[in-house]
């Protein structure tokens, strides 16, 4: 991104990418998920962890307090997509910690149909496969389980950190279903693990989610596990990574058009991408490959006020903080900039929406210059070039039109008369509005769903209360 963009750029040329359907939420991540083996999941593993007896002395040692007030939706709403890859938590990790996988059609390689898991609990072999009569075979255990950790420091978290905790994969393991009931809330005093071979890991984790979390444990919690530990004095703690997958993965970003507007739009969710083209836009191909998790961040605004929305990208904090002071939404991270490969933006004086273009290509970017459009430099850095089959864009026969002023509480205009596709924008005031018009829930991807009316930035707006 060109740094030297003035706040005085930025309030007459707020640039930005346009979509006609302005419920679209925060950018979402889709990473490429492998099936791994119970405890190989993370290349950390392999870096020297603290003992888990060292850590076990660290942590405060209390009475339980009052379960009163603990309901599940004091973690948020069960198996969120916290990390944003178009999958939600309990599919993460049978993917993580299942092998010989099958994924229900028309998923994205989301929904785990079969798989078999080496139960760590019970040292059975067990074939999972999805079903009414069949999934409770396999379930997702909090090691550190929600009731136990109210009791031990949870309730003095946000709610966000509960939403966290509850989600972490640190806390989470795929386990036999039977032994998952049977431990229920307990803690290391009151359950193990029926397979001994296990304990010591399975105690070194509760350990370490412990610490991490800022909980502590009973006397008589404590005095268990120091009993287990006492036969692997050498056992670490588990290392902590909340990626399920490693960082250096790269990810696609989506470029789509809106031959009705000029529009272009960049994305990583498939799921963002498949909406968009189901209302009417071109799916360009790819504009370049993004690192999933690494470097330095590109933030994503949403401007509501003009026809259709619009949305623009920076790694720039300066033009990104300019922009949200003159009413753009920040909608947060949309990927990325690592790497040697320069995305190059080009700004468009004549237009009033699309008026920035991204892309790997010398050729393009030249190609525009060219035609009127002003080089603004690199926008960010990408670690692979794209591959699009776009239109060529023109530069337009109006004169640059002067640019009104923003009014402070502009009125939504109505949508110019045009196809039946592109679909016009869905827009809720609050959330009261979207419980009068019976849409309640919405989800990320739902018309109507936009980022500021999901406060827990859960993918869940306006549950039902």
């Amino acid at each position: 991104m060109n740094d030297s963009v003035s706040a005085e750029h930025a309030r007459k040329h707020p640039g930005g990418r346009t979509t006609v359907i302005a419920m679209l939420a925060t950018i979402g991540i889709t990473v490429s998920l492998s099936a791994a083996t119970l405890g190989t999941h993370t290349a950390a593993a392999a870096e020297q962890q603290p003992l888990a007896t060292d850590v076990l002395q660290q942590l405060p040692v209390s009475e339980r307090a009052s379960k009163s007030g603990y309901q599940r939706t004091q973690f948020g709403p069960a198996w969120t997509d916290m990390d944003h890859n178009d999958c939600d938590t309990r599919n993460d990790i049978l993917k993580r910690d299942l092998t010989n996988i099958t994924y229900r059609s028309n998923t994205h390689n989301c929904v785990v149909a079969s798989g078999h898991l080496n139960d760590p609990y019970t040292g059975k072999q067990i074939d999972f496969v999805r079903g009414n009569t069949t999934s409770t075979a396999v379930q997702i255990d909090h090691v550190v389980a929600l009731s136990d950790s109210w009791q031990t420091g949870a309730q003095n978290l946000s709610f966000v950190e509960r939403e966290d905790f509850a989600n972490d994969p640190y806390n989470l393991l795929a386990v036999d279903g039977p032994a998952n009931q049977e431990k229920s809330n307990s803690d290391a005093s009151q359950w193990l693990p029926s397979n001994t071979g296990y304990r010591c890991s399975y105690v070194a984790r509760q350990i370490g989610v412990k610490q991490k979390y800022s909980l502590w444990v009973t006397q008589s919690e404590k005095s268990a596990m120091e009993n287990v530990l006492s036969s692997c004095p050498a056992q670490q703690i588990p290392a902590d990574s909340h990626d399920i997958t490693p960082s250096n993965d790269s990810q696609s970003m989506y470029r789509l058009y809106n031959k009705y507007t000029g529009e272009h739009f960049y994305t990583a969710s498939v799921k963002e991408r498949d909406t968009l083209r189901s209302v009417g836009w071109i799916h360009e191909g790819t504009g370049w490959q993004a690192p999933v998790s690494t470097g330095a961040p590109v933030y994503r605004l949403y401007n509501k006020y003009v026809t259709g929305g619009d949305h623009h990208y920076t790694t720039n904090i300066s033009e990104r903080d300019n922009l949200v002071k003159l009413g753009w939404i920040y909608e947060g991270v949309g990927w990325y900039s690592a790497g040697s490969v320069p995305v190059y933006r080009q700004y468009n004086p004549y237009a009033r929406t699309g008026t920035h273009n991204y892309t790997t290509s010398k050729t393009e970017n030249d190609a525009l210059v060219g035609q009127g459009w002003h080089a603004e430099n690199i926008g960010w850095q990408a670690v692979g070039a794209g591959h699009t089959v776009a239109p060529q864009p023109s530069k337009p026969a109006n004169p640059k039109p002067s640019q009104p002023s923003q009014p402070s509480t502009p009125a939504q205009p109505a949508q110019p008369s045009r196809p039946s596709t592109p679909s016009a924008p869905v827009h809720y005031k609050n959330c009261t509005e979207v419980r009068k018009a019976g849409k309640a829930p919405l989800h990320r991807g739902d018309p109507g769903y936009e980022p500021r009316l999901d406060r827990d930035n859960d993918g869940v707006a306006c549950e039902t209360k």
